[in-house]
């Protein structure tokens, strides 16, 4: 008997179709890796345990975050670099395990390759970050320095207490001056000889005759 398949029979797969399943599954690997050791160092070495920014039941916290002088952003910046960073380290040890079965090239390749590109990735993402975290923290110092103004200014108000600028303490202060002042300028005058009219002590004339100072 003759079989004749025209070209419909069965073939083996290429090299590449073989590693994409195991190269998949060591990226899901790396990937649920990356979620556990993010989390672990973010909670043992980045977060501050700072109290939440807005409770439910605390109106006071309402104010401050819908101003934006308490920023959620902080932390979400740090969580998503050290994330990003983790999962592209995980993700490059994936790559060259999966390369191992396809030989002593590719897994130099991968090697070599792929960690000159991970340093580059690396170091993007850093500057990247930084940048960002530049803005918050200029945001956040303006927000304090502004807060200890306005403390700084309502301790001094209440410390020294603004005067009493009202007309009619104006004038009563005024008079009050321009009394003690004649007062004074009475005390030490001089007195006419010619008419017996008191003069204050810087005159040189007398105010009622003209009479010249003895």
């Amino acid at each position: 008997m003759y079989s004749y398949n025209y070209g419909l029979g069965s073939s083996s797969p290429s090299p590449a179709a073989s590693l994409l399943a195991p190269t998949c599954v060591l990226l899901v690997v790396a990937f649920i890796a990356s979620v556990v050791v993010s989390v672990i160092v973010y909670r043992n070495f980045v977060s501050t345990h700072d109290e939440p920014l807005i409770r439910i039941g605390h109106k006071e916290t309402w104010g401050p975050f819908l101003r934006f002088e308490r920023l959620a952003i902080d932390g979400i910046l740090k969580a998503l670099y050290l994330f990003f960073a983790v999962n592209a380290a995980f993700c490059w040890i994936a790559i060259v395990i999966a390369s191992i079965f396809a030989g002593a090239a590719a897994f130099l390749v991968a090697v070599l390759g792929g960690g000159i590109l991970l340093v580059l990735i690396e170091i993007v993402l850093r500057l990247g970050y930084e940048t960002r975290m530049l803005l918050v923290i200029i945001t956040k110092n303006t927000n304090d320095l502004s807060a200890g103004l306005l403390a700084h200014s309502s301790v001094e108000q209440g410390a020294f207490p603004a005067p009493d600028l009202s007309p009619s303490s104006v004038s009563q202060d005024s008079g009050t001056v321009t009394t003690q002042g004649a007062r004074q300028d009475a005390a030490s005058g001089w007195t006419c000889a010619k008419c017996g009219t008191t003069n204050i002590e810087a005159a040189t004339f007398c105010r009622t005759c003209g009479t010249h100072r003895p």
